[in-house]
């Protein structure tokens, strides 16, 4: 009877401590404390099992959260991109904005999102320190400095003399700016990325999440919700 309590704290022991998530981790750790107490009164020492379910499974868990949701908020900046980042009223939408948002709310932060004008202007930011991340930025990946997360690719145009990506172009006839027929697609690309420095503890944890959303298949449903064909 003493055998499976064991195995079962063995078993959540080595699944918390190869969570990359904390939100998980701290999760976890509490089945870990359950699965000790579990094990102290098949031990015939139901004291010893009290107190843990009461302090590990329950206290230090209800720290961990509160420790979690108190260690700060990212700050990103953002150039305002329809379909990627983009303002309604006072509500926020867009497919960079649900990564951010879910990858804040799994380590239960918050965002706090400073609003730029030009991409220069938001990248010198970067670059000292005041924001953590980058969005709306259209840049090659692999820059020197920066660590590049590609979101989408997209191709350039022109529309009336001017070169634009194709959101920018799309965005324009939307809003009834400029006709279809002055938008004239090219076969030149680039990439719409997230960007943060490379020597910065947000790559590590962004390149981790990214991961788990391509392999899910989140990523594709956001860029179906949010851009649509982009061909």
């Amino acid at each position: 009877m003493k055998l499976l309590p064991a195995l079962l704290l063995l078993m959540f022991s080595l699944y918390t401590v190869t969570r990359r998530r904390p939100l998980i981790a701290a999760l976890s750790k509490a089945i870990v404390s359950a699965s000790a107490a579990s094990f102290y009164v098949l031990a015939a020492a139901p004291d010893v099992a009290l107190a843990e379910a009461l302090l590990g499974a329950m206290l230090s868990t209800f720290v961990y959260l509160i420790v979690l949701k108190s260690s700060g908020k990212l700050r990103i900046g953002v150039v305002l991109v329809s379909g990627l980042f983009e303002r309604h009223g006072k509500r926020y939408v867009g497919l960079e904005y649900d990564l951010l948002l879910s990858f804040v709310r799994n380590r239960l932060t918050d965002l706090e999102i400073i609003e730029y004008e030009s991409t220069e202007e938001m990248i010198e930011d970067l670059k000292e320190g005041y924001i953590e991340a980058a969005c709306g930025a259209l840049l090659k990946p692999g820059n020197k400095v920066l660590a590049t997360f590609p979101i989408l690719e997209t191709r350039l145009a022109e529309v009336k003399g001017i070169s634009v990506d194709l959101l920018k172009a799309r965005e324009l006839v939307l809003k009834g700016e400029v006709d279809s027929s002055d938008v004239v697609i090219t076969d030149n690309r680039n990439f719409y990325v997230i960007s943060a420095l490379k020597d910065s503890e947000f790559v590590e944890q962004f390149s981790n999440y990214m991961k788990d959303v391509l392999k899910s298949g989140t990523f594709d449903s956001l860029i179906r919700k949010h851009i649509g064909d982009m061909s």
